[in-house]
């Protein structure tokens, strides 16, 4: 399955937002997985927190791995790709793959959540005027 939300930029801006997306290691999505899951507490499940693991960097895509520790209603693992795309003027951010576990509403909004807060920040870092 795939989400993918635009990325408020023009395509020539993707080398800058490419390299952002490409740091390692990938501590930077914390944040963004705590905000897109948030009823994924290390309190849960003691001794565990919500992590992420990104595949060798160059994009337009990677691998991608999230355990968000959650309820059951959320997947306990999400195995797939997070990459860019372009399509004219525009810039995609995605996710494609397989949650385990969970029900498609609430899986569907924290990938959805964590596509938002993504293209939302990197709009913000990287200006549609830039270049």
């Amino acid at each position: 399955m795939r989400w993918e939300h635009p990325i408020d930029v023009t395509a020539e801006a993707w080398d800058e937002i490419a390299a952002r997306l490409d740091q390692r290691p990938a501590t930077w999505l914390q944040p963004f997985l705590l905000l897109a899951a948030p009823d994924a507490r290390p309190l849960q499940r003691p001794g565990r927190r919500p992590w992420v693991r990104l595949g060798e960097p160059g994009l337009p895509a990677t691998a991608f791995l999230w355990r968000p520790y959650g309820p059951e209603e959320l997947f306990q693992r999400f195995v797939g790709e997070l990459g860019l795309r372009r399509d004219g003027e525009r810039i995609w951010i995605w996710i494609d793959g397989e949650p385990e576990g969970g029900t498609g509403e609430r899986n569907g909004r924290a990938i959805d959540t964590l596509l938002l807060l993504l293209a939302a920040a990197l709009s913000v870092v990287t200006p549609s005027d830039s270049g």
